[in-house]
């Protein structure tokens, strides 16, 4: 995985995915790691394509750690990202609303959050889903 630094470099680290914990490395020979993140409680969002410079087309998604802290991971291939994306999601248990249910219309709006109609996809039953 590629990280950016606060010169907007990027630097190239290599991870490793033990049980709910990420360890970072500065090298392949992975003698000691560099930092580690507990993944517990963490969220993970897929972020666009960027051009990096002119001409490097990175993939990235990031990860929230609680409480508000949030990182950036780049790829220069978007299937090794997907690859990732996929191991991460496995380990926090991650499931999406748009997994289950096809988002229709806006039914109304509270205090909390918006109301929306929507199909569900197995079942193909319409139901009313509260999004906070």
């Amino acid at each position: 995985m590629i990280r950016k630094t606060k010169e907007d470099k990027l630097k190239k680290y290599w991870y490793k995915l033990l049980g709910k914990e990420l360890y970072a490395y500065k090298s392949t020979c992975r003698d000691q790691h560099k930092e580690m993140h507990s993944l517990v409680g963490v969220f993970i969002k897929d972020e666009p394509e960027e051009l990096y410079k002119g001409t490097t087309m990175l993939h990235a998604f990031k990860l929230i750690f609680p409480p508000n802290k949030a990182r950036s991971y780049y790829f220069e291939d978007p299937a090794e990202k997907e690859r990732w994306m996929s191991a991460i999601k496995k380990v926090i248990g991650y499931s999406s609303v748009y997994e289950y249910y096809q988002i229709k219309g806006t039914l109304g709006k509270g205090k909390f959050g918006l109301v929306k109609s929507a199909i569900h996809k197995k079942t193909g039953k319409a139901v009313a889903v509260k999004i906070l």
